[in-house]
């Protein structure tokens, strides 16, 4: 993601990211969501998330029990 933020030097983040996306950002993008729906999806990856809305909601929850269960430990 970051490598492919160095080849738009100078732009701002908004730049960036209002469309139309750079492909190389796009890419990284894809292949990190790819990743995440490895790790962390349903299944064991094998069914990724309707929407990113929910892939991050997921991902919040599973941070949330985390950090509740080592604040307790």
């Amino acid at each position: 993601m970051l490598d492919a933020r160095t080849l738009e030097a100078g732009a701002t983040l908004a730049d960036l990211y209002n469309p139309p996306m750079p492909v190389a950002l796009l890419k990284a993008h894809r292949a990190l969501d790819a990743a995440v729906d490895a790790a962390y999806a349903l299944n064991g990856g094998k069914k990724s998330w309707k929407t990113d809305a929910e892939r991050v909601a997921s991902l919040f929850t599973r941070y949330e029990a985390l950090t509740h269960m080592s604040a307790h430990t």
